[in-house]
């Protein structure tokens, strides 16, 4: 049995705003096409938060909901960065 996979599109935007020199608050909006016939797109929207912690160290969190049947209902995300010297 073959699959036929279509050419999707894949839009992601978002914007930021500054709370501090330190902390920035953002929201971004995922969109992208059903990969096959008879499911339906996937659509997410994140909000996020990110502070730095010392020069370059970054902690962000962000939550998620998804917006149409092919994407997670809900989801959280917590990530760190920090910088090798």
């Amino acid at each position: 049995m073959d699959t036929d996979y279509n050419d999707v599109m894949f839009v992601s935007a978002g914007v930021a705003y500054p709370l501090s020199r330190s902390a920035t608050l953002g929201i971004d909006h995922d969109f992208q096409q059903a990969v096959t016939d008879g499911t339906d797109d996937f659509a997410m929207i994140s909000l996020s938060f990110s502070q730095q912690l010392t020069q370059g160290a970054n902690l962000s969190v962000a939550i998620k909901a998804g917006l149409t049947d092919n994407s997670p209902d809900k989801g959280f995300s917590l990530s760190a960065s920090f910088p090798f010297k």
